[in-house]
C-alpha cells in the first residue's frame, strides 16, 4: 500500500504527521471529542453500511477484472474523502434534488483533473515545500471568505493560488507528453472511472440514508 503512495500524497502525510506532533498536546481534547463522535453507534453503523457497499462494488468490479490492488489507494481515498463527505451532505440535502446533486456531482469532470494532478507529481523534496505554500493560501483563503474585515484579501489571495495551480498544470502537461508512450489506457481509464463508478453506485445509498434523516426530523 505504501508503495502505491506517490511523492505528493508522501509529503502531505508527512506535514500532517508534524502538525499532528506540533498540536497534539492542545488539541487532545478535541480529538477525543470527535473520536467519541464517530464511535457513536448511528453515525457507526452509517460509516459500515457504506464501507459494505463499496465492497460490493469492488466485489463486482473485481468479478468483471476492473478493480485490483493498485486501486485499493484510491479506493480508500474515496471512501475517506469523498464517500464521508457525502454522507453528511446527503443528511442535509431534501430527498426531492438529492438523487440529481449527487448524480451531477458523480459525472464531473473534476474527477479526470483530480487523476492528473495525482499522477504527475514533482519530485519528493519538491513536494515538502510545495504542500505548505499551496495550503498556507488556501486556509487564508477561507479565513478572508468568513470574516468581513479580511475579505480584501480573497481577490489577492485567489489570484496567487490561479497562478501556482497553472504552474501545477504546466507541469502536468510536460509531464504528460514526455510519458505519452508509456500510458497505459486501461490501466489510466480504471483510475479515471473508478471515483464515478464508486459515486454514481453508492447514489442509493445516500438516498436512503437522506429520507431516514428526514424521517428522524420528523419524529
Amino acid at each position: 500500500f505504501l508503495k502505491s503512495l506517490n511523492n505528493r500524497e508522501i509529503a502531505s502525510l508527512i506535514w500532517l504527521a508534524v502538525m499532528i506532533a506540533s498540536f497534539f498536546p492542545k488539541l487532545k481534547g478535541s480529538l477525543l471529542d470527535v473520536a467519541r463522535a464517530i464511535l457513536n453507534p448511528k453515525l457507526l453503523a452509517i460509516f459500515c453500511g457504506l464501507a459494505a457497499n463499496v465492497v460490493v462494488v469492488v466485489a463486482l468490479l473485481l468479478r468483471w477484472s476492473l478493480w485490483d490492488l493498485t486501486l485499493l489507494k484510491d479506493t480508500i481515498a474515496w471512501y475517506l474523502m469523498v464517500g464521508t463527505v457525502s454522507v453528511f451532505a446527503s443528511a442535509r440535502r431534501s430527498e426531492d434534488n438529492l438523487p440529481k446533486a449527487l448524480f451531477i456531482k458523480a459525472i464531473s469532470l473534476t474527477f479526470v483533473a483530480e487523476y492528473l494532478f495525482s499522477t504527475y507529481v514533482l519530485s519528493l523534496w519538491w513536494e515538502l515545500i510545495l504542500v505548505p505554500i499551496v495550503a498556507l493560501p488556501v486556509m487564508m483563503l477561507a479565513l478572508a471568505k468568513s470574516q468581513p474585515e479580511h475579505r480584501v484579501l480573497v481577490r489577492p489571495l485567489e489570484i496567487l493560488l490561479g497562478a501556482i495551480y497553472m504552474l501545477l498544470v504546466v507541469n502536468m502537461v510536460l509531464q504528460a507528453v514526455h510519458n505519452l508512450q508509456n500510458l497505459a489506457p486501461l490501466k489510466a481509464a480504471q483510475q479515471v472511472l473508478l471515483a464515478p463508478v464508486l459515486s454514481i453506485a453508492t447514489i442509493p445509498f445516500m438516498i436512503g440514508l437522506g429520507l431516514y434523516a428526514g424521517y428522524e426530523e420528523l419524529f
